[in-house]
C-alpha cells in the first residue's frame, strides 16, 4: 500500500521557492547594508584626525598644569589625544599624528607643563594632513 504525500508537490516547489527569495532578498539586504557603510564611511579616520587638528589649533602656546585657567585646555589636548588615536585606528596613515598626540599628553603629564617644541611638532602633523 503507498502511502499518501500529506504536502502535494506544487506546495513543496511554492515553499522552495518563497524560501530561496527570502535568502536572496535578505543576502542583497546585508549585502547592500554592508556596501553603504563601507562607501559611506570612508573617510571616517579622517574626520577623527581633522577634529583633533581643530583642537589643537584651539591650544594656546603655553599650557601648564598648575595653572587653573588651562584646565579647559588639558582637557582639549586630551580630546584631541582620543580623536588621534581613533584615527590611527582606523588609518595607519595618522600614526605620526597620534604618536606626536600622545608625547604631548605624557609630556604634560609628567613634566606638568607642555614644551613649545613638542606641541610646534603635533601643529606641524596636522599640517601635514590639512
Amino acid at each position: 500500500m503507498a502511502t499518501e504525500d500529506p504536502v502535494p508537490a506544487a506546495d513543496r516547489h511554492r515553499r522552495r521557492v518563497l524560501i530561496v527569495a527570502v535568502a536572496v532578498t535578505l543576502l542583497l539586504l546585508v549585502g547592500g547594508a554592508l556596501l553603504w557603510a563601507v562607501l559611506d564611511n570612508p573617510d571616517d579616520a579622517s574626520v577623527d584626525a581633522e577634529q583633533a587638528c581643530e583642537i589643537v589649533d584651539r591650544l594656546p602656546d603655553d599650557m601648564t598644569q598648575d595653572d587653573a585657567d588651562t584646565s579647559r585646555d588639558q582637557l582639549r589636548l586630551g580630546a584631541a589625544l582620543g580623536l588621534a588615536l581613533a584615527a590611527q585606528e582606523g588609518d595607519d596613515d595618522y600614526d605620526a599624528l597620534a604618536d606626536a598626540a600622545t608625547k604631548a599628553r605624557g609630556e604634560l603629564n609628567m613634566d606638568f607643563q607642555l614644551s613649545r617644541d613638542t606641541l610646534d611638532e603635533l601643529r606641524s602633523e596636522c599640517d601635514e594632513i590639512d
